[in-house]
């Protein structure tokens, strides 16, 4: 029996029928699942199961949520040779109903700059002192 080109409903009704065989009532639920990449900027980088009810939010959550230098803004889905950013993933609004076996979900790092912006107003501005105190002399 293949069961790719089943809906869930027929899915159902086969187990309950060839259950009812051995069982007087058998009460049978199929979830379909999908086997979805979490990779990059999270804590918990690996394969993860989800159903169609969860948000993309949810599974990056699964993968331990985002690390101290992950960027909200640099979420993708790798889906073969195509990659879609997702921006609006914080709010919850993309479904895992939207991801297929086998996609990537990718966090992105923010850049060096933005992390170290501190360092770099503050070497600049040291810089520039000791540029002004060699003119000066």
């Amino acid at each position: 029996m293949s069961l790719a080109r089943q809906t869930v409903g027929a899915l159902q009704d086969s187990l309950r029928q060839r259950y009812a065989e051995f069982l007087r009532n058998p009460s049978i639920e199929v979830t379909v699942l999908r086997r979805v990449g979490v990779h990059g900027e999270v804590k918990e980088p690996g394969l993860y199961w989800v159903d169609v009810t969860v948000t993309l939010r949810d599974v990056i959550a699964l993968a331990g949520g985002l690390t101290e230098i992950a960027s909200v803004r640099k979420v993708a889905i790798v889906r073969g040779a195509t990659t879609q950013r997702v921006s609006d993933w914080e709010a919850g609004g993309q479904l895992a109903s939207d991801l297929l076996s086998g996609d990537q979900v990718v966090v992105g790092r923010t850049s060096w700059l933005s992390r170290n912006a501190l360092a770099v107003v503050s070497g600049a501005g040291v810089l520039t002192s000791i540029i002004i105190t060699i003119f000066r002399l």
